[in-house]
């Protein structure tokens, strides 16, 4: 096993499967650095991050800079031959980039040039996307816009959601960075720039985004159900109040006015869409929570049945 040195910087679980490949394989991950840890919860305590949990039980050091652009500083007694970075959060300063010897190398959950930004894996199902995938590049001044190295496709099954091909995807990234890192320790890989009249946007997930609209084709509705799952989970309103969708299949078929609940029917809740129907199994009134749609239905039918969901 090589004896480069490598600085990690990643934040999400997704992340942790990169790292936790490296660890395994014998790799000389010297530091971690992530994002400040966070509170949560009505009580707001500090929870660490999912790779400072993991990096802490692996005993690697971590460094948690608020701003890795004013606090790069922290790093100045770290010395390491790559950085390798994967879900951080934080654009790297041109400093950084240009410290070590074999560059800064990220795996990014896209087809590059397609799906730059942070969010490639929910947009590639909101848009409906038949294949996603990973590639390895080298990172630059520019989000997600440096030369890439290797890409590998992965499917998307119309029953996966978020949560499933993150995981999937995850694997197929510590695999192909794997299978990368010889030559790019030896300096024979060869990285290609991207396309950039093929260049889409994969903006980080607002709040408006999580908002069901049912007067959308069934199959995006459908799509945007399942790119919001398991979290945030997407919402529609009824009489002003926020309904989460956990589980639901869709159906095509003439409906009347879309947005409609149309009744239980087969232990699921239906709710109209243009060209077809929402057949919810797993709902959440807020405030409460998760249920089957029928103990939902036996508790809320008066106040939902006929509504129009807004």
């Amino acid at each position: 096993m090589t004896n480069n040195s490598i600085l990690f910087m990643g934040t999400s679980t997704f992340s942790c499967t990169i790292l936790q490949m490296l660890a395994d394989t014998g790799y000389n991950v010297i530091g971690v650095v992530s994002q400040p840890d966070k509170p949560v919860g009505r009580k707001r305590v500090l929870q660490m991050t999912p790779v400072k949990e993991l990096a802490t039980s692996l005993g690697i050091p971590v460094y948690q800079p608020i701003s890795l652009k004013n606090d790069a500083s922290l790093l100045d007694g770290v010395n390491f031959d790559i950085i390798i970075t994967c879900a951080y959060g934080q654009i790297i300063p041109k400093s950084l980039l240009a410290k070590p010897r074999l560059g800064c190398i990220n795996v990014h959950a896209s087809l590059l040039p397609k799906y730059r930004g942070g969010a490639p894996i929910q947009y590639a199902i909101l848009k409906g996307e038949a294949e996603s995938g990973i590639s390895i590049m080298k990172t630059v001044f520019k989000m997600d816009a440096g030369p890439v190295y290797r890409q590998v496709t992965v499917d998307i099954n119309d029953s996966d959601t978020y949560s499933i091909l993150h995981d999937r995807l995850a694997i197929a990234g510590a695999k192909l960075l794997n299978a990368s890192l010889p030559a790019i320790f030896n300096e024979t890989a060869v990285f290609i720039d991207q396309d950039e009249s093929q260049v889409s946007f994969a903006w980080n997930i607002t709040k408006e985004d999580e908002h069901i609209h049912f007067n959308q084709e069934v199959k995006t509705v459908y799509n945007q159900i399942r790119a919001l799952l398991d979290k945030p989970a997407g919402f529609f309103l009824v009489s002003s109040k926020k309904i989460k969708i956990h589980e639901a299949t869709y159906e095509r078929c003439e409906t009347l006015q879309p947005g409609q609940v149309l009744g239980l029917d087969n232990h699921q809740i239906v709710i109209a869409a243009n060209n077809g129907v929402i057949r919810i199994s797993r709902i959440q009134m807020e405030g409460k929570s998760v249920t089957d749609a029928a103990s939902f239905w036996s508790g809320y039918h008066t106040f939902m049945e006929n509504k129009i969901c807004d």
